[in-house]
Formats: C-alpha cells, sequence, structure tokens
C-alpha cells in the first residue's frame, strides 16, 4: 500500500514481529510470506534479519511499480535473471531485461534495486 505520498506502507501484520526477533538477537528463523518476493536467505530457510528481508521485498514491490512486471521469479541462484544479481553482474541483469523495459528507467532505480535485492543481505541498503 502507498499513502498520499507514495511512501510504502505495511499492510499484512499476520507476519509481524518484534525488531529484535523472537528470540531477542535480532534474528528470525521462521519461513513465511510469499515466495517470489522472499530474499534468499528466507527463500533457504536460513536466519535473517527482519529490516533486510523487508527491504528486499520492498525492491520487489518497486521493480513491479516501475515497470509492470517482477524482476525475476525468485531470488534462487537457478533463477534466470537472479543467477545475474547473485553473481555480482547486475550490468548483464538490464541487459537481459533491456527488451521489456521502458528506456526511461534511470541510472538511479536500477542502483536502487540491485541495492535493495544484494545476494548477501550485508551488502543490502539499509
Amino acid at each position: 500500500m502507498l499513502d498520499s505520498n507514495f511512501q510504502l506502507k505495511i499492510a499484512d501484520f499476520g507476519f509481524s514481529a518484534p525488531v529484535t526477533g523472537r528470540n531477542g538477537m535480532g534474528t528470525f528463523e521462521t519461513k513465511l510470506g510469499t515466495e517470489e518476493y522472499m530474499s534468499p536467505e528466507v527463500l533457504y530457510s536460513n536466519p535473517y534479519n527482519g529490516k533486510s528481508v523487508d527491504l528486499f521485498a520492498a525492491g520487489m514491490i518497486l521493480f513491479i511499480l516501475v515497470t509492470g512486471f517482477p524482476p525475476f521469479n525468485k531470488a534462487d541462484f537457478k533463477d534466470y535473471f537472479y543467477k545475474y544479481i547473485a553473481a555480482n553482474r547486475a550490468e548483464e541483469f538490464w541487459t537481459m531485461h533491456a527488451q521489456n523495459l521502458d528506456q526511461n528507467i534511470s541510472g538511479e532505480f536500477k542502483s536502487l534495486f540491485i541495492a535493495l535485492v544484494q545476494l548477501d543481505y550485508v551488502q543490502r541498503i539499509s
């Protein structure tokens, strides 16, 4: 959901949890959500940081809002498009999407999106 200023708002409180995690250590382990929006660490059932996976999902939503279609099927190394992001080959990712994208996609958008969906959550924008 977006508010009147186009700020992303949380809409599904069924998966909400304290920022510190249920264990108090700031990590989560439960695999929840829609697979297409899951970060790699959630998809592969690894412990994860809640803020980082929310930013990953926000990146997915942003891409869809801007382009009208999802960037990849899921954050899996075998995914035709995500494998380029996982291998730090963003230019190839954008080249593969070039025929489907409006020529007005800015470099700033491209950088922001890649920063939001990095394979390593430590490298994701915070």
